[in-house]
């Protein structure tokens, strides 16, 4: 008898290069949170893609609707994991009162 090499067919070794592909895509995207303008990347309290890459728009308009919050979406709005981490950071700054 004789034994016969088993190599991997071209489309399954096509299929696992995508797959590896993408769980190294996910490896490096889920678990942090990517501000390019400041060249930082943090850990994340939950596993998704919500807030991946930060920007400084997103930044602006964060700050500005909590600027225009009232005392009660203002108290949400800082027990929010996301401003929370991002006040950590020095990404947020509170501004003290005059």
């Amino acid at each position: 008898m004789s034994e016969e090499i088993q190599t991997i067919p071209k489309a399954k070794r096509s299929y696992l290069g995508w797959i590896i592909f993408i769980l190294i895509v996910l490896g490096l995207t889920l678990p942090f949170h990517y501000v390019p303008a400041e060249l930082r990347m943090f850990p994340k309290d939950h596993f998704t893609f919500k807030n991946t890459i930060i920007t400084e728009s997103d930044i602006s308009e964060l700050v500005e609707r909590y600027n225009n919050a009232n005392l009660l979406e203002k108290t949400a709005m800082n027990n929010d994991p996301y401003i929370q981490t991002l006040r950590e950071h020095g990404l947020i700054i509170d501004k003290p009162l005059k």
